[in-house]
């Protein structure tokens, strides 16, 4: 049976962005996010579970699982619909990079939409981007609906939050792209071997500093004249992918 005090505890972490950064945890949810965190350096503290899924969990794990009705697990549960199984864990502390491996990464701009910050985390796991990097003002990457929508992938991928002039002085060597639909379509660009690619906030788009310290504008190609934009994570997506491809040929 769950104590009041871990009630609070769990619905803290999981609605105060200060208190997981001051308690230096975050609460994840569902079979394959926590599968996929056990298979990734992030340390899970402890286990809620219902019967039916510690019965299949690794048995010789040392992580204390306790076991829940799915009356309590809902209590606990940020989902509408609780699915067996909730962890608390530890947010890595992982210090900022000075010098970044020759690859292409990702500065996201103002981004607050939390299914969109986990997509593009999952996205960054797909084409082995271990770093993402952000203005300070992004959604929290540890808020349950971020960690939720990256499947896991949260614990392969560390986010960094960056003020943007700095961006080009902490990686001068790197040649800084911005995503808008005013840009050179990215297929007639000769791409370097490595960059960044800024991507804008949802409604507003790339900030006056993120042009200060861009290199290039880039697009993608539209094929109709009656939409006038894509929606972030698509946009990175298609970009990274062509990106990839093209560096692999």
């Amino acid at each position: 049976m769950l104590t009041k005090k871990e009630i609070a505890y769990i619905k803290k972490l999981q609605t105060s962005s200060r208190f997981r950064k001051a308690e230096k945890k975050f609460v994840a949810e569902t079979p394959k996010v926590i599968s996929s965190l056990l298979h990734s350096n992030v340390k899970i503290e402890r286990i809620y579970a219902t019967e039916t899924w510690k019965e299949s969990f690794l048995h010789n794990s040392k992580i204390p699982v306790k076991v829940v009705s799915e009356k309590d697990l809902k209590r606990i549960s940020s989902l509408t619909t609780p699915n067996q199984v909730l962890a608390i864990a530890q947010i890595p502390e992982v210090p900022l990079p000075k010098q970044l491996p020759d690859n292409w990464y990702i500065y996201l701009d103002s981004v607050r939409d939390p299914g969109n910050m986990g997509t593009i985390i999952r996205l960054c796991h797909w084409f082995n981007i271990p770093y993402l990097f952000g203005s300070p003002d992004c959604v929290d990457v540890y808020n349950p609906k971020v960690v939720q929508a990256s499947m896991g992938s949260i614990g392969f991928v560390k986010f960094f939050p960056l003020p943007i002039l700095e961006l080009h002085k902490t990686y001068p060597d790197f040649s800084i792209f911005c995503t808008s639909t005013r840009g050179n379509p990215i297929n007639e660009l000769k791409l370097p071997a490595k960059g960044i690619i800024i991507a804008g906030n949802e409604s507003h788009g790339i900030s006056r500093e993120a042009l200060r310290i861009c290199h290039s504008l880039i697009s993608i190609p539209r094929f109709s004249d009656n939409i006038d934009s894509l929606n972030v994570a698509v946009a990175t997506a298609i970009t990274l992918s062509y990106i990839k491809l093209c560096r692999s040929q």
